[in-house]
């Protein structure tokens, strides 16, 4: 297969300019900061004359308003796609405080891990809840960084929608700023780096107080890199410490707040101020970084230069200073068709038009079979080309998968070829996910071949961990998942992880046990089999199974026919009409529940889309729709059409009739 290597260095470009700069940007001091408030309390200290910035006479206080004690942070899901949540999941470490109800007025101690979904009862008088526990940190295990489930210091609100749950952390701005430098740095760098990135952290977020994206859930942005990248490494007492050292300084220009940016990394070479805008900013220039001084920049031939390291420059043994990753041609359709919102096809070749100062890459072409693109700005290009997944890199060594984009756009591009896929018979000798082109009687079909995924006690490889996520990719692209099964090696918590997110995803699915010529058989050998799996499948009981051996070939012609099934019952669309008589025949035979007097009143049902099939039920109230009643629903529609094979999803809206009683 041919790939694309990225050979890059870094500036991993986070928030703050920091170099010996002589300009008018100040350190504020905060002294009472507030959640909603406007105004801020800061002892400032302003130098009337930039010249002499340092000299003690030339200083003058002044006090402006100023308010800010916690922020908001909206946490995003497992692979940063979405705000919304199918379910949370609450581990108990200690024993957590559950508030709900109007105005948080009902209070309940939890002290076993807690599922909480929207239709949790939790939410019958309020559409948030808190969580607490006591200044202790909250564990959410729905929620994963790295693969790991770090705590979150404060208070945890969850918003029910329409489109799931929207957790919303609400946390001290010192422990926000420490988790965001262990998360954007790490405590490799030195002190002065780490109290450079903190004073720029809370320069960031204290300016966005009014965030109107996030203004109905009283949030100042996410945990993504679209804000700042938030507790994806808890952080130590070394960066705790550096945040201690800067607490509540910000940085002002005339009074107000301003941008800044950050260079963690240099790969030898800065640019200048052209690539955050068209104003011209003289401390933003391009420099050559070298152990004894600061050059002006020179006329390099980056490629050659990126791909070596030299040791004159400042930073060589920092780990973003050099880097690289591999992409697959289908992985780079799939993020850039993702960014940009349509598909160009199979991508060709990506060609670098445009170099700025210091060569960062300032433009690009991707050639697609459908259409060509070209991308401007190094965070368009950078945010087009994700690498999440994949593993990159790092110049010591290490391989970071959590990044949602290219650590910096001062990178070359080098076209490799390699065997299509390496086959063996041991779980995980494929690591990546490829795509091979099958046709036969039965159609074209594409299989996204996933890396094999190994017993969790075997997990020992940072590249095993990749893998899994490589998995999940493979998934949010499939149509069909095909959950494949060792018939020699059984259940494994891993299949149960990968299978639960195809099943959140709403993919058709099918349960492959592959090898079974080499099981010694009875009569009920197979039928034995299954009801073991579906003990461990119970959350996808709609889902058929396949006994087949790829060696031998046994069954396997049945897989295909298989497939069209269940993509078929996936996309199935019922009028609102004979759902409708479907709802009239299903209650009547089973009433609908009541409490205290009051019934549950369904009006009518419609589906409003598939893959897979969503139904909208409309009712009187909402939580006397039981989960219970609601299963017993689906279990008459997959009666009546079959949907073997895919998850049907419901969603209750609640209409107002006056004749409700």
């Amino acid at each position: 297969m041919k790939k694309i290597i990225f050979a890059l260095s870094t500036i991993l470009i986070v928030t703050f300019c920091a170099y010996t700069i002589k300009c008018q940007d100040v350190l504020i001091k905060i002294n009472q900061l507030k959640t909603y408030g406007q105004d801020i309390i800061v002892n400032k200290i302003i130098y009337d004359d930039e010249s002499k910035a340092n000299e003690e006479k030339n200083q003058t206080e002044k006090i402006i308003n100023m308010e800010l004690n916690n922020v908001r942070i909206v946490l995003m899901n497992s692979d940063f796609s979405s705000i919304y949540h199918n379910n949370i999941e609450i581990k108990k470490k200690e024993k957590i405080n559950i508030n709900y109800g109007k105005d948080f007025q009902n209070s309940e101690i939890v002290n076993e891990d807690k599922i909480i979904s929207c239709g949790s009862e939790y939410f019958n008088e309020s559409s948030i809840i808190k969580i607490s526990n006591n200044k202790k940190k909250i564990h959410i295990n729905s929620i994963k960084r790295n693969g790991k489930i770090n705590g979150y210091k404060g208070d945890i609100y969850l918003y029910k929608t329409e489109n799931g749950i929207v957790v919303v952390n609400e946390v001290g701005i010192e422990d926000y700023v420490a988790a965001v430098v262990s998360s954007e740095l790490n405590n490799s760098y030195p002190n002065e780096a780490l109290k450079a990135q903190a004073v720029c952290a809370r320069t960031y977020i204290a300016k966005r107080i009014n965030n109107e994206k996030y203004k109905e859930y009283n949030a100042f942005g996410d945990d993504s890199t679209a804000y700042q990248v938030y507790n994806i490494v808890e952080p130590d007492e070394k960066i705790r410490d550096a945040v201690a050292q800067t607490k509540g300084e910000v940085v002002t220009y005339n009074d107000n707040l301003i941008n800044t940016y950050f260079f963690s990394t240099s790969c030898g070479y800065t640019t200048d101020y052209k690539i955050w805008g068209s104003k011209k900013q003289k401390y933003l220039s391009s420099v050559h970084i070298k152990q004894n001084s600061n050059e002006p920049d020179e006329t390099i031939e980056f490629d050659s230069f990126i791909k070596k390291k030299s040791k004159e420059d400042l930073e060589n043994g920092y780990p973003f200073y050099r880097w690289n990753v591999k992409m697959s041609k289908s992985h780079l359709r799939y993020v850039v068709n993702n960014y940009i919102g349509y598909d160009i096809g199979k991508i060709t070749k990506i060609e670098i038009n445009n170099r700025g100062a210091g060569g960062i890459v300032s433009n690009i072409t991707v050639y697609g079979k459908n259409k060509q693109i070209s991308i401007s700005n190094q965070i368009n290009i950078r945010k087009a080309l994700n690498p999440y997944g994949l593993g990159i890199k790092l110049n010591d060594g290490d391989i970071r998968s959590n990044m949602s984009m290219l650590p910096s756009s001062f990178f070359s591009i080098e076209n490799i070829y390699r065997n299509r896929v390496i086959v063996s018979n041991v779980a995980g000798t494929t690591r990546d996910a490829t795509d091979t082109t099958v046709e036969n009687e039965e159609g074209k079909f594409v299989l996204i071949d996933t890396a094999g995924i190994r017993r969790k006690s075997k997990v020992t490889e940072k590249i095993e961990q990749y893998s899994v996520l490589r998995a999940y990719m493979a998934v949010d692209r499939a149509d069909v998942c095909l959950i494949v099964i060792d018939a020699m090696e059984g259940f494994t918590e891993q299949d149960s992880k990968v299978a639960g997110y195809a099943h959140e995803q709403g993919k058709a699915s099918i349960v492959v046990v592959n090898k079974w010529d080499l099981v010694e058989k009875d009569g009920k050998t197979m039928q034995n089999f299954e009801e073991e799996l579906r003990g461990h499948f119970s959350f996808m009981s709609y889902v058929p199974f396949l006994f087949l051996s790829a060696k031998t070939g046994q069954r396997v012609s049945k897989l295909f026919g298989m497939i069209k099934d269940v993509y078929q019952q996936n996309s199935i669309r019922v009028t609102t009409g004979t759902l409708n008589d479907i709802l009239a025949y299903a209650t009547t035979r089973v009433q609908p529940p009541s409490d205290k007097g009051r019934r549950l009143k369904i009006y009518y049902m419609t589906q409003p889309s598939t893959n897979p099939p969503t139904f909208v039920v409309f009712v009187n109230r909402a939580d006397l729709f039981h989960f219970s009643y609601q299963r017993y629903l689906e279990n008459q529609i997959r009666a009546s059409f079959g949907l073997t094979g895919t998850p049907v999803r419901f969603v209750v809206r609640e209409r107002n009739r006056d004749d409700q009683s």
